[in-house]
């Protein structure tokens, strides 16, 4: 167990809260603002933004939590962001059906990619910032090419369901996974020259999330089963089933991260963060202080950042500020304008 890691949440957190207006410090978080649907993080390490189901992208500064800007596109539920890997551009799509990208300098430009009649889902770009890929409520995933943001329809590929709910590239180059309503988990590789897929897990109920390792060696599944399914894909033997399964309880697998080689955080329905080692099937650590489901995570720079239904975006941190108690740090999704 990489014990370095696992000491990193024991310490405390960012106090973004305390630089924020008293105004935005008060009263009950739950309802008072925006549920965080989703948020990313710059790779060039400047920023966070979040999407909310108030339509609204708001963009954060990391430094000191203000929020710098916030732009209304969307006509929907926003349910997922990422950046490309240079940090230049940053898309969102919704409930909408609009798939957009925006220039990250803050002057709130924007291009539509896409208008599709039925909701988008998720979205990411690939590791070297040569595709876009994107999928929701149809059997598509598509890929776009981000030279002229034009689909590129050879490499579309086709799920067994109409409900797509999470697409991710691995850090591998060109090999993406998906996951649907009925569970199924489709593995292919862009690069291959066709779209055949491995087909990973059995037909169970709605898988919500997943998450490649940072090696790409490791593919973390969640949803609505209450576990998270762990496949080792180098060790894939040609059967289906992952090579361990972890359980939740009671909770609901909402969101996934991983904050180590082998260390992967869990947002649940019942408003916490678990640490789990993966090799050792062991869960090493659990962040309390949300008050409504953990909708999303995401980790850069030696933090974990965690947005929920209760309207906040939280931090979790090393020893950057001085501190010795566990007191959550927060940033108020409110209707203020910056």
């Amino acid at each position: 167990m990489n014990r370095t890691i696992v000491a990193f949440f024991v310490a405390s957190v960012l106090h973004i809260a305390d630089r924020l207006p008293a105004d935005e410090r008060q009263g009950d978080l739950q309802g008072s603002g925006a549920v965080v649907t989703c948020l990313a993080t710059d790779p060039r390490g400047n920023l966070i933004v979040s999407g909310g189901d108030d339509h609204e992208i708001r963009i954060w500064s990391r430094d000191d939590g203000s929020m710098l800007a916030r732009y209304r596109k969307h006509h929907d539920w926003i349910q997922d962001i990422r950046f490309s890997p240079s940090g230049e551009h940053f898309a969102s799509t919704g409930k909408d059906g609009l798939l957009l990208v925006w220039d990250s300098d803050g002057d709130g430009k924007c291009r539509t990619i896409a208008h599709s009649k039925r909701y988008l889902q998720s979205l990411d770009f690939d590791p070297q910032g040569k595709y876009l890929v994107v999928a929701g409520a149809s059997c598509d995933v598509q890929v776009y090419d981000t030279t002229n943001w034009r689909e590129m329809d050879p490499m579309r590929h086709s799920m067994p369901c109409p409900d797509v709910r999470c697409v991710r590239f691995s850090p591998k180059a060109g090999q993406i996974a998906a996951c649907s309503r009925i569970g199924h988990v489709h593995l292919w590789d862009l690069n291959s020259g066709n779209n055949v897929p491995t087909i990973l897990g059995s037909k169970r109920d709605r898988s919500q999330c997943l998450a490649f390792s940072w090696d790409g060696e490791w593919l973390a599944v969640g949803g609505e089963d209450r576990e998270i399914r762990l496949w080792h894909l180098s060790s894939l033997d040609g059967s289906p089933e992952p090579t361990n399964v972890l359980s939740l309880g009671n909770s609901k697998v909402l969101s996934l991260s991983f904050v180590g080689a082998q260390l992967l955080a869990v947002g649940g329905s019942d408003n916490r963060i678990r640490i789990w080692d993966i090799a050792a099937g062991d869960q090493v650590r659990e962040l309390t202080g949300h008050t409504g489901s953990v909708s999303t995570l995401a980790f850069a720079s030696q933090s974990l950042i965690s947005g929920s239904y209760d309207t906040t975006l939280r931090f979790w941190s090393d020893s950057l500020f001085e501190t010795n108690s566990a007191l959550m740090a927060r940033i108020k999704v409110t209707s203020q304008s910056p």
